[in-house]
């Protein structure tokens, strides 16, 4: 963990991801983080001596804001041979897979009494055959996600 003192205020920073680290710079004008291929890593820093100092020349150094740099979460590599920020398509699209998942396996698990009343007998399948139906709708939903 990296911490910086400025004006008497500690902040400290994390990494987020192992390709990602956030650093405060001392201008408070305008942070900018400033980027760059290096080999088959990118490397940033909101320093832009710090990536010379890495033997990166000035004309590979970009630069984006860190408005910009904190909407692609701080994720940047290189895929298909150029730089890419933030998560794919397909990355975001599993993630709220994920997250629907839970939502319906939650939904099953409140539901679960059901079952249990009806394997004891103080129920029967037509008393929940809504909550049958849902069940089974969730189940495919999560099948289907999961595909």
């Amino acid at each position: 963990m990296n911490k910086i003192i400025y004006s008497n205020i500690l902040f400290e920073n994390f990494r987020t991801s192992n390709l990602c680290s956030f650093y405060l710079s001392q201008d408070w004008r305008s942070i900018m983080v400033f980027y760059a291929q290096k080999g088959s890593d990118v490397v940033h820093h909101t320093d832009i001596e710090a990536l010379k100092a890495e033997g990166i020349e000035q004309s590979e150094i970009k630069e984006i804001t860190e408005e910009e740099f904190e909407a692609a979460e701080c994720l940047v590599r290189i895929i298909n041979g150029k730089i890419f920020f933030g998560k794919t398509k397909e990355e975001k699209t599993k993630e709220e897979n994920e997250k629907k998942i839970i939502v319906l396996k939650r939904q099953l698990a409140e539901t679960d009494y059901v079952a249990a009343k009806i394997a004891e007998g103080s129920a029967t399948k037509s008393d929940y055959a809504d909550v049958i139906a849902k069940r089974q709708a969730w189940r495919k939903e999560i099948g289907d996600l999961s595909a």
